[in-house]
């Protein structure tokens, strides 16, 4: 789904921009976050079994890119436009010096999220 004006940094919406995302909430995600959790190694791991959170913050970047990001639209550098490219895309969202990005992909996901509830419980009053 195409999300507009996400809120930014200065949680200002950001005019021009959109990205479609899938929602953290989707079945496509849930799969994916299930499947990397049960691939998680040794070094993932506590010794209690539980995934370390620097592993898991890991998962959640990665599930960014391969799952929740689909397209944008509206991207610039400087006066340039900047067309999606995948891997442009895993680079922002799994590079912390591009943590501002990860946080607006992960608001427009929440968006997603939201827009999809309402939408059930609009047909569900019907």
């Amino acid at each position: 789904m195409w999300v507009e004006a996400i809120p930014g940094p200065d949680l200002k919406p950001i005019e021009g921009l959109s990205l479609k995302v899938r929602g953290t909430d989707s079945d496509a995600y849930a799969f994916a976050l299930s499947r990397k959790q049960l691939a998680a190694d040794g070094a993932d791991l506590e010794a209690d079994g539980s995934i370390k959170p620097e592993a898991m913050l890991r998962i959640r970047q990665e599930l960014l890119h391969e799952v929740v990001l689909l397209d944008w639209s509206g991207l610039t550098s400087g006066e340039e436009k900047v067309g999606y490219d995948p891997d442009l895309a895993r680079q922002w969202l799994l590079n912390p010096d591009y943590r501002d990005f990860q946080d607006l992909v992960q608001r427009a996901a929440g968006i997603a999220n939201r827009r999809v509830r309402e939408k059930t419980e609009a047909a569900v009053k019907n």
